[in-house]
């Protein structure tokens, strides 16, 4: 789900993965099923490396923080009308 998701980088369900088990809020229930899928994902996402290095991210989610990076870059410049 993290390769459609819109997340950028290498690794994504890895990294989620290693964020659910060493977050507090994560039920203890759930952590063993984490621990379990790990190396399974690991595997999905070397297998999806090339897709990872050489996509561009088209998400909503990702088009919006371009472009409020690039207004605070113009306001840092030029600073908003108060």
């Amino acid at each position: 789900m993290t390769h459609t998701g819109g997340q950028e980088g290498t690794y994504p369900g890895t990294r989620a993965s290693y964020e659910m088990l060493t977050d507090s809020e994560t039920s203890w229930g759930y952590k063993p099923f984490v621990a379990l899928d790990m190396p399974f994902t690991a595997v999905a996402d070397t297998v999806l490396l090339p897709w990872d290095l050489f996509r561009e991210d088209k998400s909503l989610k990702s088009r919006v923080e371009a472009s409020e990076s690039k207004n605070l870059a113009t306001n840092s410049v030029i600073p908003p009308v108060q």
